[in-house]
């Protein structure tokens, strides 16, 4: 009797192959935009463009910064509210009013850097 053969590792992903419920099991048909859109309030935009004036004054590279070295607080309770939205929702958000004519493309960088962290 020969000695088996080890199996080769398979390197694919997992395929779902079951149904899928709840909000995130969205269609076209049954998303609306509210399921997603969230638009950046006023206060928000105002720390954020503190932040960018600070930022110009001070430069920092983009991957160091924190939104705890800012004065961000209505910015983190807007964030806290959209990730509960990503969790609980349709899984995606787009958010609204971020003047992107306002700030050039490395101070948008930025303030993403500082959304998302």
């Amino acid at each position: 009797m020969q000695p088996s053969k080890p199996q080769p590792k398979q390197n694919f992903p997992f395929i779902f192959n079951g149904q899928m419920y709840g909000k995130k099991a969205w269609t076209r048909a049954t998303l609306n935009k509210s399921d997603y859109f969230v638009s950046i309030p006023s206060e928000v935009q105002n720390e954020l463009s503190e932040f960018v004036h600070t930022l110009q004054a001070n430069p920092m590279e983009t991957t160091v910064l924190a939104p705890t070295d800012y004065n961000l607080g209505q910015t983190k309770i807007f964030m806290r509210r959209v990730k509960r939205r990503l969790d609980t929702g349709v899984g995606f958000a787009v958010l609204d009013r971020l003047s992107i004519d306002t700030f050039d493309k490395s101070k948008l960088t930025a303030i993403f850097w500082m959304l998302s962290t």
